[in-house]
């Protein structure tokens, strides 16, 4: 065996160390740094996401006048917030595609007209052009559509997904 002096002892023990609090840091230290840091913009995520829902449950409040009652029409429109969902659910039934339907959620416009204005954006996955045609056809009498937006299916690109972006005619 290798006889070392004093000094290559000191040498290794410092190296040794050196390593050690490298290691430490490297596997220890930063990963929790990281999560933390990572938690924290999650929990500021979802404290946005919480007061758009309270912006929305407010909104609905002024739009039904009161928590217990069903909910009213925009002064004057003549439209119920709901029925909007009610006939693109009931549309999508009769064409055989509401297993299709990813999301329907209301639209909440800003301006002068938004409270005249009853709007909900709706996303349709694994569509062939058929259904939309006929889809859209069952639909035209009664919704206007402000936006609409056609896309191949990313899983299979034989199959179409559609966004729309409706109102209530009238």
């Amino acid at each position: 065996m290798m006889q070392l002096t004093s000094r290559e002892k000191y040498y290794l023990i410092g190296a040794g160390i050196i390593c050690l609090v490298f290691l430490v840091c490297q596997f220890v230290i930063f990963p929790s740094l990281d999560h933390q840091k990572k938690t924290q913009r999650l929990v500021e995520e979802k404290r946005q996401e919480l007061q758009q829902v309270q912006a929305m449950r407010q909104r609905y409040l002024a739009l039904t006048g009161s928590e217990g009652s069903s909910p009213q029409v925009s002064k004057g429109t003549g439209h119920n917030p709901l029925s909007l969902f009610s006939t693109i659910e009931n549309t999508a039934k009769s064409a055989k595609l509401s297993g299709k339907i990813e999301y329907m959620r209301p639209i909440f416009s800003e301006g002068a007209q938004a409270e005249n204005e009853v709007s909900v954006e709706l996303k349709l996955d694994g569509l062939q052009m058929q259904d939309v045609v006929n889809f859209l056809t069952s639909l035209q009498d009664r919704i206007n559509i402000k936006r609409f937006d056609l896309q191949k299916n990313d899983r299979n690109l034989l199959e179409l997904m559609a966004t729309l972006a409706v109102r209530q005619s009238g």
